[in-house]
């Protein structure tokens, strides 16, 4: 983890303006504040619409008035929060072999202002279970490809997420009550956290998917340097500028999700959405979002879930998903879409309290315009002139809500 102290260090030893003029001329245009062509390589920028700014505070900032201008502009993502945001903006493009995570821009801007890398406590675990996902993340036979291809994702995305491959020797229980080792493939997705540090390993069985007696997913257990109550896998893609944490059940909910522009996607694991990761959300100020099943199973977790964070006085919002959908199949079907899908579709903390007393009580309205329909028939009988028409219409719109004529 790298620490507040470090990374203030770095930023205050950064110059924003020269880290800049490495990418693009810049020239003044006022007190504290430069311009020049937009820098980033899917911008083909014909005016100078990219700004550096220091602050009042003393502190940096930038933006790109055409492509990065407000941070709602959820394609380009990045909004110009400091030097950090900078690089990792600069990265991401079209074709890019490799988008700097926050970790890996705040050790390259050290790096280059010669300041020495801080000693994590566990970076010997660390870097063996790096080696350790690097292995099964060789192990990507064809037919591990071909099943990860079929759930919707491509190369780049493999490489992204360093997904991999392994047999494991697991203990089962057998119908006639025998113990015995078998050895079970399971996908690989390594468990990265917030700085980009590898904690683990969450594991699908590939096969056996009707022997119940093998668990769908092996997780890597709690230990002194991995908190899986705390933990959400996504959260190395976080985008601190973004105002909503969107929370899901799956990672292949949050690969595909992710692949298609949705911002700050992440799935607890193993473990329900809890007052732990809530903790997280309070400490940064984060609207979550919850994307959710729709089914009566899922409904009734998710009310648990608002209610929770309710009492925090964190209001949440919420995607009731199609029955019969999750995540990556919204992701598949919806694609570059989906993002806009999340926000046209998401309910407030109100809205999502009351839809189910909405429809109790549209239900109980149904029925009692059943009951008086044979009372307004007779009424309808005894109209005979244009101007009753007119008011018998307008009374059952008011009274009944019904619509005559």
């Amino acid at each position: 983890m790298i620490s507040d102290a470090f990374k203030a260090k770095v930023k205050d030893a950064t110059n924003l303006l020269k880290l800049a003029e490495e990418y693009t001329e810049m020239h003044p245009i006022g007190y504290n504040a430069w311009q020049g062509r937009c820098p980033h390589p899917d911008h083909d920028d014909s005016t100078s619409s990219f700004t550096v700014y220091y602050n009042k505070d003393k502190t940096w900032s930038w933006c790109c008035y055409g492509c990065s201008t407000e941070r709602k502009n959820t394609k380009r993502g990045s909004y110009g929060t400091d030097c950090f945001a900078f690089l990792m903006w600069l990265s991401d493009f079209k074709g890019s072999k490799k988008v700097l995570s926050w970790p890996q821009a705040v050790i390259a801007l050290a790096k280059k202002a010669g300041i020495p890398l801080e000693k994590e406590r566990h970076s010997d675990i660390y870097e063996v279970l790096k080696r350790r996902a690097e292995s099964y993340h060789s192990n990507l036979f064809p037919f591990v490809k071909e099943y990860l291809y079929k759930r919707g994702l491509d190369d780049t995305d493999i490489e992204e997420w360093m997904l991999g491959f392994g047999s494991f020797q697991e203990t089962k229980h057998t119908d006639d009550g025998k113990w015995i080792k078998q050895d079970i493939p399971r996908i690989v997705f390594p468990l990265i956290g917030r700085y980009g540090h590898i904690f683990g390993s969450s594991r699908r069985k590939l096969g056996y998917e009707d022997d119940k007696a093998v668990p769908k997913y092996w997780n890597s257990p709690t230990s002194d340097y991995f908190h899986k109550k705390e933990y959400l896998y996504g959260l190395h893609k976080y985008d601190a500028s973004f105002p909503e944490v969107r929370i899901t059940e799956g990672q292949m909910d949050v690969i595909l999700s992710a692949k298609y522009g949705v911002h700050n996607i992440v799935a607890p694991l193993g473990t329900a959405f809890g007052v732990e990761h809530a903790k997280f959300l309070q400490k940064e100020k984060k609207t979550p979002c919850f994307c959710m099943d729709g089914d009566a199973a899922g409904l009734k977790a998710t009310k648990k879930k608002v209610a929770m964070l309710a009492d925090m006085g964190i209001y949440a919002k919420v995607l009731i998903l199609p029955d019969g959908m999750d995540m990556a199949d919204m992701a598949n079907k919806y694609k570059d879409k989906l993002e806009e899908y999340i926000q046209m579709n998401a309910m407030p903390y109100w809205q999502f309290v009351l839809s189910e007393e909405s429809l109790r009580f549209e239900a109980k309205l149904n029925e009692l315009r059943a009951q008086s329909l044979p009372a307004i028939k007779m009424a309808l009988e005894g109209v005979r002139s244009d101007e009753d028409n007119l008011l018998i219409k307008s009374y059952l719109k008011e009274r009944f809500g019904l619509e005559y004529g």
